[in-house]
């Protein structure tokens, strides 16, 4: 079973603070740090062991698996790989790493780009507010298509 993971907008808002950035971000209106929900998702995935990570952030643009691995740590040993940039939206992104990988097994994404999602693949996506991330309702969520995917 494999969990597609977006960053920007799912682990921590659109907006979040970097304390790294070489560049001026801006006004933030949240106190959230890059990463901030990643203790939370990895709690609520514990019970769901036989769950795999594929990256669909477009983090994977800039930074070498490894690292982004490390970055969100400790759902780095999840991760068995990133979609790749291969489409123009992220579904297409998906799709083509699942065609590639011919992966064939259950699968959801956590998103907050519901672009270009077909109407018979929507029960897939488990959609996050940007402005917020992943919340109690999110993972809420999550836990029930899991849970769905299972029987």
């Amino acid at each position: 079973m494999l969990l597609m993971l977006d960053f920007d907008g799912v682990l921590h808002p659109l907006d979040a603070f970097d304390a790294h950035a070489w560049y001026g971000a801006g006004p933030s209106r949240t106190a959230l740090t890059r990463f901030a929900h990643v203790p939370a998702l990895a709690l609520a995935l514990v019970p769901h062991a036989e769950v795999r990570i594929v990256i669909s952030s477009s983090w994977q643009i800039a930074y070498p698996l490894d690292e982004l691995k490390q970055r969100i740590a400790p759902l780095g040993e999840r991760v068995i790989a990133a979609t790749g940039d291969a489409g123009p939206t992220r579904y297409a992104s998906i799709r083509r790493w699942l065609e590639t990988a011919r992966y064939d097994g259950e699968w959801v994404a956590l998103d907050d780009d519901d672009r270009g999602w077909p109407r018979e693949e929507r029960h897939r996506l488990v959609w996050c507010d940007p402005d917020t991330g992943l919340d109690a309702d999110t993972l809420g969520e999550l836990d029930r298509r899991i849970a769905a995917m299972r029987r």
